[in-house]
């Protein structure tokens, strides 16, 4: 997951400095693997209630949902 987002990354912060965490959650938003993440992943599904299926993929970096960084140019 970490190679994936850092070869596509268009950011320095991600592509050159490797400023960014990569983490698994299971259905019910409980960290599976790395990271602290669980806050961010708690408000997504808080605010993406019972809209989200299947292969749906979320990425976000908003300080109200638990982001840690300062926006860039991404």
């Amino acid at each position: 997951m970490g190679n994936a987002l850092q070869k596509t990354a268009v950011s320095t912060n991600i592509k050159e400095r490797l400023d960014f965490s990569c983490a698994l959650f299971g259905a019910d938003g409980g960290l599976v693997a790395n990271g602290t993440l669980s806050h961010a992943v708690k408000y997504q599904m808080e605010y993406y209630n019972g809209t989200l299926e299947d292969g749906d993929v979320i990425m976000t970096n908003h300080p109200q949902a638990g982001g840690s960084h300062l926006p860039g140019n991404y």
